[in-house]
């Protein structure tokens, strides 16, 4: 009986624990995402392009034929990533094409510049895709036109657009709208390079070489195209355009 006892208590007391009881902490992180293009070569087992995904990228799975191409060539470069340079690179990536848009300077950023937007020109923001969004940051209608001279004020009225959407023009700022584009251009498909700055073009129609170089530090590329599309501005002239 005394041996029966005393097995049963070692069964019932259990192991002595060897460390203490381990605790976990969980914690929300707000993760901001700013790549949206991702190519990625898959392991085995990898479910690291499932949480790309769901983190808002879009993933392209690169395979061995995938790796051998001319990643420096693109059917179009654009030059500029204001309203037409952004413009262009979404029109051409939804059509397909593989384009690259060089801006130099980082985004949000203030430009000089009236801000006004036509209402004719309102359905063209609403084919890129940011006209919901236009909408909501864009100041009130447009509704009155004004000539300043020192005391004196002439005011009229604008007449309505015949498009009855859009019948008033808005007003919104660049360092707005041009990021709205930029980021609609790359949620499209176009390849994004800024802050870089062109240094220098060569070659003719359908043979390009672009050269560029990182605004904040001394990495070089050169990008080939069959498409160069000037899109900088009038503030400064390109590179070919000073020889």
């Amino acid at each position: 009986a005394d041996t029966a006892e005393h097995v049963s208590d070692a069964f019932t007391d259990g192991p002595e624990p060897i460390a203490d009881a381990a605790e976990a902490t969980v914690e929300r992180l707000n993760v901001v995402v700013k790549a949206k293009n991702v190519g990625y070569i898959a392991g085995a087992g990898d479910d690291v392009p499932a949480a790309l995904r769901q983190m808002g990228c879009t993933v392209s799975m690169l395979g061995e034929i995938d790796l051998g191409k001319d990643l420096s060539r693109f059917d179009a470069i654009v030059v500029g990533a204001g309203p037409a340079g952004s413009s262009a690179a979404i029109l051409l990536a939804r059509a397909g094409w593989s384009v690259a848009l060089v801006e130099k300077q980082r985004f949000p950023r203030r430009k000089v510049c009236g801000e006004c937007i036509a209402a004719s020109n309102l359905p063209l923001l609403d084919a890129l895709g940011i006209g919901a969004a236009f909408e909501a940051a864009a100041g009130p209608e447009l509704r009155q036109v004004a000539l300043m001279r020192g005391d004196r004020e002439v005011v009229a009225e604008l007449p309505p657009a015949s498009i009855k959407a859009h019948q008033w023009g808005r007003a919104l700022g660049r360092e707005t709208l041009d990021t709205l584009l930029l980021e609609q251009a790359r949620s499209a498909g176009a390849h994004v390079l800024q802050p870089w700055s062109v240094q220098s073009m060569r070659g003719s129609a359908g043979a390009w070489h672009v050269e560029l170089r990182a605004v904040e530090s001394e990495h070089t590329k050169t990008l080939k195209a069959a498409v160069v599309i000037d899109a900088h501005g009038s503030w400064e002239a390109l590179p070919s355009a000073r020889l």
